[in-house]
């Protein structure tokens, strides 16, 4: 048996090679496992060099990060006195956002606004479209004004890729 600061193996190291371990992007510290011949194993965060290693073929597996996908697994080969470097690209998921419209009649009368709340917050008046917009569920409260009955207020579901639309009408 083979006693090595970064692993365990059964093998007369007559040849060895070198593994780089190149997650991206780099800020996200990526967890990943690696096996390889001779029982080994190791995991760790990140970018890492593993040298003293006995040739053959090894597998690093990408773990999970949050927020984003995560790179499939891979095998490659070791030689004698060799450098394989795997490389995992982690892409971060895009957050789900849709379209919210507001439609305001009549656009002109002077004092009629309305407040939308929900995951994302705003105010304004007349019509109004807002694209990339947080899923979730959104209100919007018409303001009053004196001589027109106020709208009623309404609430609404806003998923992915969706449009909510509000309309109100003084």
């Amino acid at each position: 048996l083979y006693t090595h600061p970064i692993g365990n193996w059964n093998f007369p190291l007559s040849q060895t090679g070198t593994v780089v371990i190149d997650p991206s992007p780099d800020s996200i510290d990526a967890p990943w496992s690696i096996t390889g011949p001779c029982s080994y194993s190791n995991s760790g965060n990140g970018d890492e060099t593993l040298q003293e290693l006995p040739v053959g073929q090894y597998t690093v597996i990408w773990d999970a990060v949050s927020g984003y996908t995560t790179p499939s697994s891979q095998t490659l080969p070791l030689i004698d006195g060799g450098t394989t470097t795997f490389s995992g690209t982690y892409v971060e998921i895009a957050a789900p956002t849709g379209t919210i419209v507001i439609n305001q009649t009549p656009n002109v009368l002077t004092g009629a606004g309305w407040s939308l709340t929900g995951p994302q917050n705003e105010t304004g008046s007349g019509d109004e479209t807002f694209t990339v917009m947080p899923v979730g569920q959104y209100t919007v409260v018409w303001d009053a004004v004196s001589g027109y009955n106020t709208p009623s207020s309404s609430t609404k579901t806003l998923v992915d890729g969706g449009t909510a639309a509000f309309s109100g009408t003084y």
